[in-house]
């Protein structure tokens, strides 16, 4: 049987938002290593980056899409994802977080991983902010499992997403421009009313950070949107990814249990796009990244492409020829 030029095989982007160097601490990663030895791998999305509205995975999403990251902000995007069109003048996300005072200085804890807010606490929490929180123009909103502050006017505020938070000296992460003044005074408001909530008291009988402010991040306003001309068929329901297909009109297919169930479906397709955001490493590897790098040896896919975290990592069916390459195991990737 005649095998299709590489022109015309499928190019696969899978998008995880966890962050391989350090995932990989005590596991053997053998399959990612092998493919960022004979591939490329390049630190391209760094999370300490203060001045973007956008998670690494995020703008690693968009660069795949060829989108510039400007007009795309992670929070009204998100909206629209969860189904909520409004023509809000901002929207940010507001991220249930743990600020810990040092001896000059807050440090900033992301609950995500550590120690993460159950569902019952967020609805226990929700309730109080929504009850209890008036701030004039700002308007607290629960979509999805995910909190959103609306803003009636349109505020002149730049803001950092989580990751960066995390990665810097919290002051420098903090919202600023113009109005950070007013986003500030809201953040203390909401800190006051988490404070002594009987949910953080639950929490610190288990020795649970408390959840004791919400990080604003991701602004911007869903009138500042370009429509992409073109996307490629794309498998997932993240948020962020279902309101860019929105933009035009589609909806990602819902994401396959394995790369094995979803190699059929994208076989006449020229891209495809899996975003397997919330998947620990070990998973990616077992579901995606080895059944992946399988059908691209066997020339069943022309093109893999990872976005995880912060890292590109891109082969070919010849660069996997490359036998004499050695592994490059992923807790040796340098960030430069």
């Amino acid at each position: 049987m005649s095998r299709l030029p590489l022109s015309q095989l499928t190019w696969v982007t899978l998008v995880g938002d966890v962050d391989p160097p350090t995932a990989a601490s005590g596991l053997s990663s053998t399959v990612l290593a092998r493919l960022a030895g004979r591939g490329s791998v390049r630190f391209a999305w760094n999370r300490a980056d203060i001045d973007t509205s956008l998670r690494p995975w995020q703008r690693g999403l968009l660069h795949s899409l060829q989108l510039p990251e400007a007009g795309y902000s992670s929070a009204p995007i998100s909206v629209l994802g969860h189904g909520h069109r409004e023509a809000a003048p901002m929207w940010m996300h507001a991220e249930p977080v743990h600020f810990a005072a040092g001896l000059d200085r807050l440090s900033f804890l992301d609950l995500q991983g550590a120690a993460p807010v159950t569902g019952e606490e967020r609805a226990a929490l929700f309730d109080t902010l929504q009850r209890e929180f008036s701030s004039g123009d700002f308007t607290l909103h629960a979509l999805g499992g995910d909190w959103f502050l609306r803003s009636s006017s349109l505020v002149q505020i730049a803001t950092s997403p989580p990751d960066a938070a995390a990665a810097n000296e919290l002051r420098s992460a903090m919202p600023r421009g113009k109005d950070s003044a007013v986003l500030h005074r809201t953040m203390t408001e909401l800190q006051m009313m988490l404070h002594e909530h009987p949910v953080n008291e639950k929490r610190a009988r288990f020795g649970a950070p408390a959840i004791n402010a919400l990080w604003l991040w991701g602004a911007g306003s869903q009138n500042e949107m370009p429509s992409p001309s073109s996307l490629p068929v794309a498998f997932g329901s993240d948020a962020f990814l279902l309101g860019l297909y929105r933009l035009i009109d589609r909806k990602p297919d819902p994401l396959p249990s394995s790369a094995l169930e979803l190699l059929p479906a994208i076989a006449k397709q020229d891209r495809a796009l899996i975003v397997a955001t919330g998947q620990e490493l070990s998973v990616l590897e077992s579901r995606w990244i080895e059944p992946l790098v399988t059908a691209l040896r066997s020339g069943t896919i022309g093109r893999l492409d990872l976005v995880l975290g912060e890292w590109h990592i891109e082969a070919t069916r010849s660069a996997l020829r490359k036998f004499w390459r050695k592994p490059w195991p992923p807790t040796q990737w340098e960030r430069t």
